[in-house]
C-alpha cells in the first residue's frame, strides 16, 4: 500500500542491512515501531522467537486505524476492489479507528498515500486503480509469524535480541496525520537507551542523529517531499546504525 514516506523504492536496501545485523547477533527477532506502509518486514529474516512464544517480528505504530487494517487483514477481512468518492467521503466524516475501511481510505486511496489527503481518481489509461493496488500491495505483505500492535515507541523494551528499525516523523518536517505529535528529542534518548540495553538499532533520517552512530547507506539524490517544513534541506535518505 502506497504510505507517505513508507520506503517503498528502499525496502531492499534497508532490509538488507537489517537482516545483515540480524545475521551479525546470530539469534534474534525485529521490531519495527514505526511500522506506517509495511514495506520492510516481508523482507526481514529474524531467527528466533521474541517476547511473545512464535512472534519473530513485531510491528508497531501510533496509528491505531492503520493497525486495526493490519489485523483484520490477518484475521481473513479483504480489502474492497473499489472505493468511490462517496464512499472515501463517508468515511472521513466517520474516521471510525475500529473500521479496517477507514485506513484503507484514508491511505490506499489518498493522493500520495498521505492519510485522508483527498480521494484518488483513478488512471484507467496509465493503468491506475488506487484500490486494487493498494488490496494487492496489503495482501501480499502479511507474512506469518507477525504481531501488529498500537504501542507508543517510549514504551517499547529493549532486549539484547532485538534489532530494530526505526522510521520516525523525520525532524524538522511536520509529521503526520492520524498519530499523535511527535518529540524527537524524546525518540532520540529511548532509541539510544535501547542501544545500551543491547538491541541492534538502524533508523531512517535525512538528519545526522545526536547520538554516537555510523552512517550505513545515502540515497543517491534528494526526494521532494511534502512534509519539509523549509524548502532547501537535505533530503537524500539516509540509514544510520547507532552505537552504544
Amino acid at each position: 500500500m502506497q504510505y507517505l514516506g513508507g520506503k517503498f523504492r528502499l525496502r531492499k536496501v534497508i532490509a538488507g542491512f537489517v537482516n545483515d545485523a540480524i545475521r551479525e547477533k546470530g539469534s534474534a527477532f525485529y521490531v519495527e515501531p514505526f511500522v506506517g506502509g509495511n514495506n520492510i518486514s516481508a523482507l526481514v529474516n529474524p531467527t528466533c522467537d521474541g517476547w511473545i512464544p512464535g512472534v519473530r517480528k513485531y510491528l508497531f505504530d501510533a496509528n491505531l486505524a492503520l493497525i486495526n487494517l493490519y489485523r483484520a487483514i490477518q484475521y481473513g477481512w479483504v480489502p474492497p476492489d473499489e472505493m468511490s468518492a462517496d464512499q472515501y467521503a463517508v468515511l472521513k466524516r466517520a474516521n471510525d479507528a475500529t473500521n479496517p475501511l477507514t485506513a484503507f481510505a484514508a491511505v490506499g486511496c489518498s493522493f500520495g498515500g498521505k492519510w485522508w489527503g483527498g480521494y484518488a481518481t483513478n488512471q484507467p489509461h496509465n493503468g491506475i486503480d488506487y484500490a486494487r493496488a493498494a488490496k494487492r500491495r496489503l495482501t501480499e505483505k502479511l507474512a506469518t509469524g507477525s504481531l501488529f500492535a498500537c504501542v507508543p515507541f517510549l514504551t517499547v523494551d529493549p532486549h539484547p535480541s532485538a534489532v530494530f528499525y526505526l522510521d520516525p516523523p523525520y525532524d524538522s518536517t511536520t509529521g503526520y496525520a492520524g498519530c499523535p505529535p511527535f518529540d524527537n528529542r524524546t525518540f532520540w534518548v529511548h532509541a539510544a537507551y535501547l542501544v545500551r540495553k543491547g538491541a541492534t538499532v538502524l533508523v531512517s533520517e535525512y538528519r545526522p542523529p545526536p547520538v554516537p552512530h555510523t552512517l550505513l547507506h545515502v540515497q543517491a539524490k534528494n526526494i521532494e517531499s511534502c512534509l519539509l517544513k523549509h524548502r532547501g534541506q537535505d533530503t537524500a535518505e539516509k540509514l544510520f546504525r547507532l552505537l552504544p
